[in-house]
């Protein structure tokens, strides 16, 4: 029997640390589907408190102080197993030093930094792992774009 597989919507963000590889890594992001949107601005401390739940305040204080670091870019892609072509796109592991070679992780990514005493993995991009975590990440890109329009530069696709 033939698996179908249907189509998703998911969420990336190139990091501050990927920001001068942004078109190199959007031409890869491709790959997994077509970028329906994407907005470029300097993320709320608060941010990492989403993505990263299990995080601890200390590590959440820490990536707040990165990600706030510079301009990101946030987008949504849309496509057949769009979710799992993105993961496999950026790399499965958080450590771009252990991703497989050609992931945006391994050729853009650096070795981890300390902040705070909590190391930081220089990955340059964050993707949704799941369809669960691709819902969580939609809903922080459309809070994002509606409560940030007036700071956030949209991606001309």
């Amino acid at each position: 029997m033939e698996s179908v597989e249907k189509e998703e919507r998911t969420v990336y963000i190139i990091k501050p640390e990927g920001m001068k590889y942004a078109c190199e890594i959007r031409e890869m992001i491709r790959e997994a589907g077509k970028i329906t949107g994407a907005w470029q601005l300097i993320l709320p401390e608060w941010v990492p408190k989403i993505l990263y739940p299990k995080g601890s305040s200390e590590q959440h204080y820490g990536l707040g102080k990165f990600f706030g670091s510079g301009i990101s870019e946030i987008g949504i892609v849309i496509g057949e197993g769009a979710i799992e072509a993105l993961v496999r796109i950026s790399g499965s592991k958080t450590d771009p030093l252990s991703c497989e070679p050609g992931t945006i992780r391994k050729r853009f990514g650096d070795y981890p930094e300390m902040g705070h005493g909590i190391p930081y993995y220089r990955n340059c991009i964050h993707r949704s792992r799941t369809g669960k975590e691709s819902l969580r990440d939609q809903n922080l890109c459309q809070t994002l774009s509606s409560h940030f329009q007036y700071q956030a530069i949209r991606v001309s696709l």
